[in-house]
């Protein structure tokens, strides 16, 4: 727990709020499979940290029902108060992985981050435009169909609901790496599931957007957050995923670090750069890299310290069943990452139902 933030979550009346004692955090879950359907989870997770009077009277609460309908809502009190911003994590469309985040600044302006596969566009559009549809900053991770296919869908839909988009970030791919051939390189795999050539042609295309690429070590303020970006494009790393955008998000003194769809490999180009310590990688939130699904050991989890995660996948993935509704042995990586985090008695929340929220006054 950060000095001087002090967290409260729910998810409505329907959900309950369970308190527990101070520095206890109770992680149960329970697992029912009948008839070897995939049925849904059911389980809280429940954590109280300060002791009320050495918290000013605040407490830190994580009630997360993993079978509820309703929004995931998370408080975070800071020293500057009234000017309240939003963090939310959109839920999936497509039954698949996806990535998709939008930040709501006091002002109504917003930040996407991704926006996850085209068939999450539409509902990424509506949300966008129910919050006035002003975009100060689109942030693409990668190209990966999961990653940018809503920001396409948004630049191909013939209404735009009224949403502008002033400003787009992006992790700046050439097609070099796409095409030429260089030895330890997989063109097969570093084309599989890109959409590059779209993303490229509409940079060239929608002029009235400005398109900026985000480099390793630049440090921005978009609509008022501080954004310090840690890993960007190298054309010397021979993968998609390893290429992600790494940026670390300062929101009134909220640390969230975006991953994308980071690898270790990342990791290990990033601690040659800065180190394994210091305040760059010491977070409150982290999101979990490529959707839990594996490319990771717990080192990102040890090297930030995290309080919450975001995991950005479906229900099923998650669990990680086969066909038959059977619990799977961690082909995906789910399950190792579930129980590093278990381990670590790290809450987590899921795209699976949301929007979750976490707002920080």
């Amino acid at each position: 727990m950060k000095k001087g933030l002090l967290i409260a979550a729910g998810i409505g009346a329907a959900a309950g709020v369970f308190l527990c004692a101070a520095a206890v955090l109770v992680f149960n879950r329970k697992l029912n499979d009948i008839g070897g359907q995939l049925q849904q989870m059911s389980g809280q997770l429940e954590a109280l940290g300060l002791d009320v009077e050495e918290a000013g009277g605040s407490r830190i609460i994580y009630d997360m029902d993993y079978n509820s309908a309703q929004s995931t809502e998370v408080k975070v009190s800071t020293d500057i108060r009234n000017q309240v911003y939003r963090f939310y994590q959109l839920p999936l469309q497509t039954g698949n992985q996806g990535m998709s985040y939008v930040i709501e600044t006091p002002e109504g302006e917003l930040v996407v981050i991704d926006g996850g596969f085209k068939g999450d566009g539409e509902y990424l559009m509506n949300f966008l435009s129910s919050k006035g549809g002003k975009v100060a900053a689109w942030i693409i991770t990668h190209p990966h169909v999961d990653h940018v296919g809503a920001f396409l869908y948004y630049l191909e839909a013939k209404d735009k609901l009224g949403i502008e988009v002033e400003q787009v970030y992006y992790s700046p791919f050439t097609s070099a790496f796409f095409q030429e051939e260089e030895e330890g390189k997989d063109l097969k795999k570093v084309n599989e599931y890109v959409l590059f050539d779209e993303f490229e042609a509409a940079r060239t295309a929608h002029t009235e957007i400005t398109f900026t690429p985000m480099l390793a070590g630049h440090q921005l303020e978009i609509a008022g957050v501080q954004v310090s970006c840690l890993h960007s494009f190298d054309p010397t790393i021979f993968d998609v995923n390893s290429n992600s955008l790494v940026m670390k998000l300062d929101i009134k003194g909220y640390q969230i670090m975006i991953t994308g769809d980071l690898t270790d490999g990342t990791i290990d180009r990033i601690v040659s750069r800065i180190g394994e310590s210091g305040e760059y990688w010491r977070v409150n939130c982290l999101q979990a890299p490529h959707h839990g699904f594996g490319g990771n050991t717990d080192w990102i989890f040890r090297l930030t310290e995290p309080e919450l995660v975001t995991m950005d996948l479906s229900l099923h993935q998650y669990y990680d069943r086969d066909e038959e509704g059977h619990l799977g042995e961690g082909h995906l990586g789910t399950q190792e990452m579930v129980r590093c985090l278990e381990e670590a008695a790290i809450p987590v929340l899921k795209a699976f139902y949301g929007p979750n929220v976490i707002v920080i006054d």
